[in-house]
């Protein structure tokens, strides 16, 4: 820790004893040495100036760092100057020196010298001021980050806390599969993905692996069903699995449904909120004519695949995490395919 420059008026004395070069204890006239700063060891000190008596020419800068009485510990030869043999009477003053403005803040320069010391200089300014002592969640450092794509993210320089939101993927709806005559077949909606926030200290780390959950396919007429969504997750930090994928039924004779969808399974890492990612509801075959799918889960981030019409192919997911729709066949129809879950999302706050 820096020590504190201190200062007086007017304080001024002359030696009552001379002193050599190598001395480190001066004392002053009795009684004056109360007319000067009383620093504290280890946390104060102040400049003093000795001129010599008969010239007035000759000068030397020292830092005082105690004061007892009218005894003085001193540390010699600063700013340049000569430590050097003095004489009873030599004049003593606590007087402005040009180190004494290497200490001072300029207000007109918008305290610039904090920052052309550094950013160590800078961190522990904030520091001085309270703005953050390493332990508690400080200022914000930038905009959040987004990310959306797997790969290795590195922290910035300075934070030591990361506010973590993610998403898992959204799922993939089932195809609805081909139907004879006086038959239908449906397909429900895929679910979301999973949703969490927590934060974490990140002090000991510089970087860490982002993993995006990808959005689950949609069932094919080679492959009926459709994929649950990927879990997305930050490191070991925190993850947030992905949504069911949507189950087809049928063909077979109306009315009838589908297996229900199921929430994805729960998030792990958590200390804020972890949310699992709700399921999609029925799709219904009530007639021939009327065999409807079910839309796609809304995500925290995002919106479900928006229901088809009868025969029509089925909608991907929105956003992010968001759930596909399903679809529905009437009678003497080919394969209808699945759609789309979408991708997972994580967005980080850093913070000093």
């Amino acid at each position: 820790m820096a020590l504190r420059l201190l200062a007086n008026n007017n304080a001024k004395s002359v030696l009552a004893a001379g002193i050599s070069a190598s001395a480190t204890v001066i004392t002053v006239s009795s009684g004056t040495g109360a007319l000067f700063p009383q620093p504290i060891s280890g946390q104060s000190y102040f400049k003093l100036t000795i001129v010599d008596a008969a010239t007035k020419l000759i000068t030397e800068i020292m830092h005082v760092t105690s004061v007892s009485g009218d005894v003085m510990t001193v540390q010699r030869g600063q700013e340049g100057t000569t430590a050097r043999v003095w004489s009873t009477n030599d004049i003593v003053a606590n007087m402005l020196t040009a180190g004494s403005f290497l200490s001072c803040l300029q207000i007109a320069n918008n305290f610039s010298e904090i920052a052309a010391e550094g950013s160590e200089a800078v961190r522990q300014a904030l520091l001085n001021l309270g703005s953050s002592d390493g332990t508690i969640n400080g200022r914000l450092m930038g905009v959040p980050r987004v990310v959306t794509s797997s790969g290795t993210f590195t922290k910035t320089p300075g934070a030591t806390k990361w506010r973590i939101r993610i998403l898992g993927a959204g799922g993939g709806s089932s195809a609805a599969p081909a139907t004879g005559a006086g038959q239908v077949s449906i397909s429900n909606g895929g679910g979301a993905g999973a949703y969490a926030e927590g934060i974490y200290d990140v002090s000991a780390l510089t970087s860490v692996m982002i993993t995006i959950g990808l959005g689950g396919k949609g069932g094919t007429a080679s492959s009926l069903y459709g994929e649950d969504g990927g879990t997305s997750s930050v490191g070991t930090l925190i993850s947030a699995p992905g949504g069911k994928a949507g189950l087809p039924a049928g063909p077979a004779n109306p009315p009838f449904q589908p297996v229900a969808n199921t929430n994805s399974n729960s998030p792990t890492g958590w200390n804020i909120v972890g949310i699992s990612g709700p399921g999609s509801e029925c799709a219904s075959a009530i007639s021939t004519e009327y065999a409807i799918a079910s839309r796609g889960a809304n995500s925290q981030l995002g919106v479900g695949g928006s229901i088809p019409a009868i025969n029509n192919p089925a909608n991907n997911g929105g956003g992010y995490g968001g759930g596909a729709s399903g679809c529905s066949n009437g009678p003497l129809r080919p394969v209808n395919p699945g759609a789309d879950g979408q991708n997972g999302i994580v967005i980080i706050e850093e913070l000093a």
